[in-house]
């Protein structure tokens, strides 16, 4: 009895703290949420760029490419759902929501051009990296000169 009781008391005031983790505020946990997914999306893209331009050698290059650019790819289908109403907030201007078509549609550019850069990885065919990887850039841009707040 004693044993179980410090052990509940321990990780309630262990766990106490992250209460305000865990709080309903819906609107800022979908902006850390989208700021999080978007964070994976950058850090694969420059992972790739790393290795792709040789600036880090891991033993097996291809390897790394194919990782980076399929990681790259699988958070870029989030894109689309990572802006529902009332999620506001974060770097997204509100442009966003006044313009859902014109976010959806580079969203979509986006999935497109990084899954290119994938099959690209995958086929370990340099010369189409180099298409893609040009491609991936545009239409990052694209969407950021329209919907990121600068930082």
């Amino acid at each position: 009895m004693t044993r179980t009781f410090f052990l509940a008391l321990t990780a309630t005031a262990l766990l106490a703290p992250l209460q305000g983790v865990f709080a309903a505020d819906e609107k800022n946990d979908a902006a850390k949420y989208r700021s999080t997914v978007m964070s994976t999306i950058g850090s694969s893209f420059g992972g790739f760029v790393a290795v792709y331009l040789g600036k880090v050698k891991p033993v097996d290059v291809e390897k790394h490419l194919v990782a980076n650019t399929q990681a790259l790819a699988q958070a870029a289908q989030l894109i689309n759902d990572l802006v529902p109403a009332g999620s506001e907030g974060g770097d997204a201007l509100p442009a966003i929501w006044k313009d859902p078509e014109g976010f959806q549609k580079l969203a979509n550019d986006a999935a497109e051009a990084t899954a290119g850069l994938a099959i690209a990885a995958e086929a370990n065919d340099r010369g189409a990296m180099g298409q893609a990887f040009k491609a991936v850039g545009n239409s990052c841009k694209g969407c950021h000169d329209k919907y990121r707040a600068d930082n």
